[in-house]
Parts: structure tokens; C-alpha cells; sequence
């Protein structure tokens, strides 16, 4: 008789991770049809993956029928904030941009080839839009830091990360042509900040400004409401300077 063996276990613990990155990339959480079209596997695959990862708390699932992070990540996660203490000195720049500004700040790094949140902290308006998480890489292209860390990027590292990920939309305004993408990285080299209007989520505005002096590639910014961003955008930019000057 012959013996069938199985598909291997590697190929499990990929879709697992697989299935991670799909919920930790969605702000408000990400539904079962959100994680099917991120992973490309069956329906029914993505229902047994998530059976177990529910019972092992990695994920949770809200009232609205969204999933997230769970608490069973929080030892991953405290391990992660732990080898980000490089970054300490990014903290207290960040919460100053939130007490200025009253809008949610944070900084944003290169970190192992990945663009990825380093720090942040909320601001005191009482509305806020969904933010994005400590350790978030995902849609570079769609949002202020990203586009501002691939601008002063090296020609070199810039192509080999766009490479790597297709410029898929995030919403309507998402840029998703390189030339018209290469067009905005010269206006940021330009101008010294970037910018996003509803690139990364509706009713999202972001702005970031490079971080100077340093040895790595940083930036810190803001992100807030259109109605707010579109009245303030310049007087957020000039209060990040600010702070960025007499933090030097």
C-alpha cells in the first residue's frame, strides 16, 4: 500500500504568519474576505486557520465581525518593543509632536529592510481616525513617512524595495503608478516633507518631516482628520520643525 504523505507542517506555519500580517495590516481589523484576498487561499482555509488561532487568543474577533491582534501576541509583542529601545530617543520628540499639535504623532524607520512604526503617541483632540500600530510596514506607498523614507532613500535600496511589493491601492486616491510615484518622491526631496490626503484610509491626512543629524534614515509626522489636516496642515509642519530643532 502507498503511503500518502502529508503536505508539509512548513507550509501551515507560513499561512499562519500569512494570516497575521493580513489582520495586523488592517487599522479597524480585517474581515474573513479582507484575509482570504490577502492570503489568495480557499475560504475554507482561512475559517480553519482562524478556529485555532481564536482558541490560542493570538486573534480575537469583535462585535462587528472583524479580526485582530489578540492577547496571546502580547509576549511577541513586548519582545519586539524591547529590541526597538534603539529608538528611545525618538519617544519624547513624539509625545511633544502630540502635545503640540493635539493630533497623534509618530516616528518611522528602516528596520531590516522594512519601512516600519517605531513609536507613537495619541494627541488631545477628542476625535481621532484609526492609526496605524507600533511595528506597522505595510502600503509604504500610501502613506507620508513611507513615501518620504523611500524619496531620500538610495536609488539602489528604493528599486530593490518596490520590487518587492506591488503598489496595490489602499483607497481611490492610493498612488499606484511608479512614474507618477518617482514625480513625488522628487517633490518631497524637493520641499523636505511629504504629505498624504486619503491615500492610506478615507478621512486620513498625514504629514512627516525627516529627522536630522542622524546616522539612520527617521522621520516623524502627524496623522489627523481631513477637516483639521486641511485648515492646519502648514501649522503642523512648522510645530514638528520646531520640535525637531531644539531636539538637536
Amino acid at each position: 500500500m502507498t503511503t500518502v504523505n502529508p503536505k508539509p507542517r512548513l507550509q501551515t506555519a507560513a499561512r499562519t504568519i500569512d494570516l497575521l500580517l493580513a489582520v495586523a495590516r488592517e487599522p479597524a481589523g480585517a474581515s474573513v474576505k479582507d484575509i482570504v484576498g490577502a492570503m489568495g487561499v480557499p475560504r475554507q482555509v482561512v475559517y480553519n486557520l482562524l478556529h485555532t488561532m481564536l482558541e490560542l487568543r493570538v486573534i480575537r474577533r469583535t462585535p462587528q465581525q472583524r479580526y485582530t491582534l489578540g492577547v496571546g501576541l502580547l509576549p511577541i509583542v513586548t519582545s519586539f518593543e524591547r529590541d526597538l529601545a534603539i529608538h528611545d530617543q525618538l519617544r519624547p520628540i513624539v509625545q511633544s509632536i502630540a502635545r503640540q499639535t493635539g493630533e497623534t504623532a509618530y516616528a518611522v524607520g528602516w528596520l531590516d529592510d522594512e519601512i516600519v512604526v517605531l513609536e507613537t503617541a495619541r494627541g488631545a483632540q477628542p476625535v481621532h481616525v484609526a492609526e496605524v500600530s507600533l511595528g506597522y510596514s505595510g502600503f509604504a506607498h500610501a502613506r507620508a513617512s513611507g513615501k518620504l523614507l523611500l524619496a531620500c532613500a538610495s536609488d539602489e535600496q528604493r528599486r530593490y524595495y518596490m520590487s518587492k511589493r506591488p503598489l496595490d491601492p489602499r483607497t481611490e486616491h492610493t498612488i499606484v503608478s511608479e512614474s507618477v510615484l518617482e514625480e513625488e518622491f522628487a517633490r518631497i526631496r524637493r520641499d523636505g516633507f511629504a504629505s498624504e490626503i486619503e491615500e492610506f484610509l478615507p478621512g486620513l491626512c498625514c504629514i512627516a518631516v525627516p529627522v536630522p543629524h542622524t546616522n539612520e534614515m527617521l522621520c516623524v509626522g502627524i496623522s489627523a482628520p481631513i477637516d483639521r489636516f486641511t485648515l492646519e496642515s502648514e501649522r503642523y509642519r512648522t510645530e514638528i520643525i520646531d520640535i525637531l530643532s531644539h531636539a538637536e
